[in-house]
């Protein structure tokens, strides 16, 4: 029995195939050129969703969905190529809140890896670390090809840990993907960095802002 609350998988379940190679994402037509260049300064933009707070390096990242657990923003490159970033709240099972950070990590994995999908095929998981200002990070990495589109995502979960786990019950899942035009190479993640370093967790019913650094701690 897996002990993850059943949410929706939001990003690439809801726009994956839709934003891939569509002409529009949100309001921004982008059937016939591409993105605007970044040869010049663009300012930052910062958006708060439950009791996180995010800030992206750029304006051109755009809101395309979001509901009471889960958000997600859209950045296209070139027609082709973008990335998806999406934020999921998971709140602990009633049944593991006894459970370590590394059984959380399991069971959330697990439940990623083994949940049914329909209309991609998802593979390639592998589990990890990603240090970032010397933090170490649990992730997992996916593919999802679709034929039909002939496009292909690359993506990882990232799960960070707040302080107050005990207490909140809650931990977050940043969930990123990359998607290309298949044998063509990813644009990679050039802002997940910056985005992780600025992500802030706040206290539950709280403004006062707590900085989100409990991955795993290097040793």
């Amino acid at each position: 029995m897996s002990l993850i609350r059943p949410q929706k998988t939001l990003i690439l379940v809801a726009f994956i195939s839709s934003l891939m190679l569509s002409s529009t994402v949100g309001n921004t037509a982008l059937e016939t050129k591409d993105p605007p260049s970044e040869q010049t300064p663009d300012k930052q933009l910062s958006y708060t969703f439950a009791e996180v707070r995010i800030e992206f390096p750029s304006s051109l990242w755009e809101l395309v969905y979001e509901s009471e657990m889960d958000i997600c923003f859209a950045r296209r490159y070139k027609i082709g190529f973008g990335n998806h970033f999406g934020i999921l709240l998971v709140d602990v099972h009633p049944m593991a809140r006894g459970f370590t950070r590394e059984q959380h990590i399991r069971e959330y994995f697990n439940h990623e890896r083994f949940k049914s999908r329909q209309g991609s095929v998802w593979s390639g998981f592998v589990e990890g670390t990603k240090e970032i200002d010397g933090v170490h990070y649990p992730i997992m990495r996916y593919s999802i090809s679709d034929k039909t589109y002939g496009s292909k995502t690359d993506g990882l979960f990232m799960i960070l840990f707040p302080d107050d786990l005990e207490k909140r019950h809650r931990f977050y899942v940043l969930m990123l993907a990359e998607f290309h035009p298949e044998g063509k190479p990813a644009p990679g993640y050039p802002d997940l960095e910056f985005i992780v370093k600025n992500l802030e967790i706040l206290p539950v019913q709280s403004s006062e802002a707590a900085p989100a650094t409990t991955g795993i701690q290097k040793a």
